[in-house]
């Protein structure tokens, strides 16, 4: 590499950490309300909104060329053009930060100033987003810009109201029911927060943690590579809220571990890829999304979580299951014993992590701390218990922190922005309202239809679409047609959540499956069909906890619940059974069939306690049944 080309890449090396350095300062400076506290200023939530989408839009410019290719992995030189780019972004986020009071005062006909910041606020959040996760997202926002102003000429629930694109560029852009609302403020706070926590434990060291002891616990057990794969994508995945970035990051050891055992190639990609993708389903922490839900519906987070811990249980069990019996009927090999870590020796080492993640639990729901104030502390005690490990937490580490930080919020926020515009749209044509009520209207009344059609919806959205944006349309669309129809709102935002991430296992665009194919070297079609197969319980507990909602309680202390519970458990054991063909041995069509029974039984037909009861117990007779034909 000649001298201008490390000049080059250095500078752009530079500048990305110098906006990622000024992203986290200003996400950390608005979490702790330091210019109200502590200098008497008042600043709008969209400020800091605005002021951060200058930020990032400006190190993408930087590192991700027109190709988009990143400059700083590929050590490209910079581009004379982005770096114009970069600076017309500050530029104009910068400006429309100082003056967003005036600019708004003027309303949303009248305001030339306003029109211009919309229109380049759009364009440059639409190349970002384009540069950042492809056409897909994009060509969404391009169709309800379009719909906008020819709202009127739809039909039925597709009619809105018109509106001009002069009136629909100021509202989207600057009006807080838009780019500037709620998922645009949770994802500079909180989501910003939990992604500067994921960054710190995984670059000190608590991933290796995580990955050595999930490894080390299951190498006596049959199957046990596929299971370590489970237990150390959950634990991730629950931390960074990421699926694509879960399976990067730990596929690389588990993948290829799996292969060497027996697991062909594509059911050794699946199993990274349903793992990693659960783990935005699975407490205590979740993924962004979940974050986003507990705004819009105005209940605390630990509500979230505490409805969303049994459904992350059942998913996780039935995988569990999956994998245990797949592994039995091909005789999957155990570890090699030159591939177990030593428990003793990992917890030696990086025993201190365990104290970030305890005390994040602790102010999570022990006090009255927000969410986000919780997770910075947390990462500053990752740094500290990094001392008391072989990883010290030098510059060069505090430098990686940033880093990582600044690369996740890269990939979150455009794709956000756009979400929001959309919303925007929504909000001004009437779509949203609309087409919720035409979605009950099209389901006559019948709630399985329309939870069929708000779950095909979601999975036909999510393809091509991150998670977070996923969600936030499909709350913004579907999810209050379910509130109408009576179902509880956590139950309904939970149900489009579900689906909008089972959208990264679901072919043709499915992004966890797709990253998972390329480490395993499979076919991504095929990874992705047996992704499907190996995560077919996340497909049915949304319709589970939206029909038993009193599953999502916690209700520890009335024996009907554990009933309840009990039943579900079984139906899920009979659901892996019957999906792999195996349970204490194989399974033929018979048996299967009579355990296809008994699940709809056990989980679409729950009454009476005594029903209930009746159902498990012969549920119970045929669990004893088969394995006494194994003997």
């Amino acid at each position: 590499m000649n001298h201008a080309s490390e000049t080059g890449g250095l500078v752009t090396h530079s500048l990305s950490l110098f906006f990622r350095f000024l992203t986290i300062v200003l996400g950390i400076t608005f979490v702790f309300d330091i210019p109200t506290l502590y200098l008497g200023m008042a600043i709008w939530r969209e400020q800091i909104g605005l002021l951060m989408l200058g930020f990032v839009t400006a190190d993408i410019f930087i590192v991700i060329n027109h190709k988009r290719e990143n400059r700083r992995h590929l050590k490209l030189k910079h581009s004379h053009v982005d770096l114009g780019l970069a600076t017309v972004s500050l530029i104009l986020f910068g400006y429309a930060t100082l003056s967003y009071e005036d600019l708004i005062s003027y309303g949303y006909m009248e305001n030339t100033a306003g029109i211009i910041v919309s229109v380049l606020a759009v364009l440059i959040i639409s190349e970002t987003t384009r540069r950042t996760s492809g056409w897909p997202l994009l060509i969404l926002m391009l169709v309800f810009f379009i719909y906008s102003f020819t709202a009127d000429h739809f039909p039925g629930l597709l009619e809105g109201r018109e509106v001009s694109l002069y009136e629909t560029l100021n509202y989207t852009v600057l009006d807080p029911s838009g780019l500037l609302g709620t998922p645009l403020a949770v994802v500079t706070t909180t989501v910003l927060a939990f992604v500067i926590f994921g960054a710190a434990l995984f670059t000190l060291g608590g991933g290796k943690l995580f990955l050595d002891l999930a490894i080390a616990l299951m190498k006596n057990i049959r199957g046990g590579t596929g299971k370590s794969s489970i237990l150390a994508s959950s634990l991730f995945g629950s931390i960074s809220g990421s699926a694509v970035g879960n399976v990067v990051t730990t596929g690389i050891v588990t993948i290829p571990l799996m292969k060497r055992s027996g697991y062909s190639a594509k059911e050794s990609g699946a199993i990274e890829a349903v793992a990693s993708t659960g783990g935005q389903l699975m407490p205590p922490i979740m993924g962004s999304a979940a974050f986003i839900m507990a705004d819009i519906i105005s209940v605390p987070y630990q509500n979230i979580v505490k409805a969303a811990l049994v459904p992350g249980i059942l998913f996780y069990f039935t995988l569990f299951l999956q994998v245990h019996f797949r592994a039995t009927r091909k005789e999957i090999k155990y570890y090699e014993e030159a591939d177990i870590p030593s428990i003793k020796e990992t917890l030696r080492q990086y025993w201190p992590f365990i104290i970030p993640i305890i005390l994040l639990l602790y102010l999570l729901f022990s006090s009255n701390l927000l969410a986000q104030k919780t997770a910075i502390i947390a990462s500053g005690a990752c740094i500290l218990a990094a001392i008391f490990t072989p990883v010290k937490p030098n510059i060069k580490k505090i430098l990686e922190i940033i880093d990582t930080t600044g690369a996740g919020m890269m990939s979150i926020l455009p794709a956000v922005a756009i979400a929001g515009l959309i919303i925007g749209i929504l909000s001004i044509t009437g779509l949203g309202f609309n087409f919720g009520m035409g979605v009950v209207e099209q389901s006559g009344g019948n709630l399985a239809i329309l939870l069929i059609l708000t779950a095909l919806a979601a999975l036909i959205l999510g393809m091509g679409l991150p998670t977070t944006a996923v969600y936030i349309l499909m709350a913004s669309l579907v999810a209050p047609a379910l509130v109408q129809a009576g179902i509880d709102e956590i139950p309904a935002h939970l149900f489009v959540l579900y689906f909008g991430v089972l959208s990264m296992i679901t072919p043709p665009i499915c992004f966890a499956s797709i990253a998972a194919a390329s480490i395993a070297k499979s076919d991504f079609i095929e990874t992705g069909i047996e992704s499907m197969k190996l995560g077919i319980s996340g497909f049915f507990v949304p319709f589970v906890f939206v029909t038993q909602p009193e599953l999502l309680s916690l209700n520890i202390t009335d024996i009907s619940y554990w009933v309840n519970v009990t039943g579900v458990l079984i139906a899920f054991l009979f659901l892996a059974g019957v999906i792999e063909g195996q349970l204490f041995n194989r399974l033929g069509w018979g048996n299967r069939a009579v355990l296809s029974f008994l699940i709809i039984a056990l989980l679409f037909t729950q009454s009476s306690l005594m029903w209930n009861l009746s159902i498990i117990i012969t549920s119970t007779a045929m669990i004893l049944w088969l394995f006494k034909q194994k003997q």
